[in-house]
């Protein structure tokens, strides 16, 4: 089957990129391996990016963003009165529009069986429909409570942006979502059919040597984005309690801000424990890897998820969760057997959870850490199995049609 993937992220210009670039990695080299024809076209950012190459036996197009006139005047409209998070609204276009006109190009000379795109950026917006090419639309977000979270819903140009990815998911002619919590958000809220394929997972990466990092002995670890909906300010709040009866414990946080000065904030409430926390503003995932599994347990207490990297990346390397029970988490985390789920938003309960795991170095799962199940469903050959079945569902209906 020949597969169009659409996204504005992936892991060549960005190596540290979240759970969409990390996942387009995966399910990519997955169908490639299996004899599929596979072409990703995601947006260049980086000037010396090459326009394409052949990543593990994909075919990689960077695709520059099209900054024609509505480009240009999205973007001076924006800055005066829409006011979208991050100048955002005219990215949104300019993204959409240059890979829909890519894609065109390459089905021009050996059209696609199906195209995927993401809701994030709106990728997928101007896909033109094709009934002998199915539109799959992969939910990597629920980008309105993301945005409410981090306190960026109040302008206009916020639900702009809302609007045009739910736009764009509107053009798929079949929906799914990694976890049972985005799909049905979106049946209950958006009235949208979603169906939930969870997505493959395989350590890429030889474990590098981290010898020359100087770590404490004992640690716990928080990373991926650091923020409110990773629950990084409540986590920030419950280590000062867990400083009280345990003041030697120290953490690694590993990732970027999601908002400039969070950190400075952390800092700020904790005062001289600050010198127990070491924060990594990026990793490659070689170290990552090995930090993670080091780690006596990954705390992630997310608000709001898609079934994180991070926790996929954490129970796959045996190293026990501590986070909040909701959020998605808690189809992966099972409470006593991979970790400790406590009541979302209770910075105590969380405190307590940290404090008992600490307090029992490393025996503090009644019978040892016991694999989850699920991990079954994101077997490599699994998870394309699954893909590639729902696809051809789509792709009956629509001949039946003809």
């Amino acid at each position: 089957m020949r597969i169009a993937f659409l996204s504005n992220e992936f892991v060549i210009e960005k190596p540290d990129s979240g759970g969409l670039g990390n996942y387009l990695n995966r399910i990519t080299q997955v169908l490639a391996r299996q004899g599929h024809d596979v072409e990703l076209f995601v947006t260049k950012y980086k000037k010396n990016t090459p326009d394409y190459l052949n990543y593990n036996g994909v075919s990689v197009y960077h695709v520059p963003i099209l900054k024609n006139h509505r480009y240009h005047y999205l973007r001076k409209l924006d800055k005066l009165f829409l006011k979208s998070p991050w100048w955002a609204l005219s990215e949104y276009y300019g993204i959409a529009s240059s890979l829909a006109l890519k894609l065109e190009e390459r089905h021009a000379v050996l059209p696609f069986d199906a195209v995927q795109s993401t809701n994030c950026a709106a990728a997928g917006l101007f896909v033109k429909s094709n009934i002998s090419r199915p539109h799959i639309v992969r939910l990597s977000s629920i980008r309105e409570l993301g945005l409410s979270t981090d306190g960026f819903l109040k302008s206009v140009g916020g639900r702009l942006l809302i609007y045009l990815e739910n736009k764009s998911v509107s053009k798929g002619n079949l929906i799914y979502a990694p976890c049972a919590f985005t799909a049905n958000y979106y049946k209950n809220k958006k009235k949208k059919n979603v169906h939930v394929i969870r997505p493959p997972y395989f350590n890429e990466f030889i474990h590098a040597d981290i010898s020359h990092l100087n770590l404490p002995d004992r640690y716990m670890i928080h990373f991926g984005s650091i923020g409110r909906v990773k629950g990084s300010d409540l986590l920030a709040e419950a280590l000062k309690l867990v400083w009280q009866k345990a003041p030697e414990f120290s953490m690694l946080w590993l990732g970027k801000e999601r908002k400039g000065g969070e950190m400075k904030e952390y800092r700020s409430l904790w005062g001289d424990f600050s010198r127990n926390i070491i924060w990594f503003e990026g990793m490659i995932k070689s170290e990552l890897y090995p930090l993670i599994q080091k780690a006596e347990a990954s705390v992630l207490p997310s608000r709001i998820d898609n079934l994180p990297n991070t926790i996929i990346e954490s129970l796959s390397l045996q190293t026990p969760v501590i986070a909040f029970n909701g959020a998605s988490v808690d189809e992966m985390v099972e409470h006593g057997k991979s970790g400790l789920l406590v009541e979302m938003g209770n910075v105590e309960e969380l405190a307590n959870a940290i404090l008992y795991a600490w307090n029992h170095r490393g025996i503090w799962l009644e019978n040892g850490f016991q694999r989850p199940v699920i991990l079954d469903e994101m077997l490599p050959e699994n998870a394309a199995h699954n893909l590639l079945e729902m696809i051809a569902k789509v792709k009956d209906k629509n001949v039946a049609k003809l």
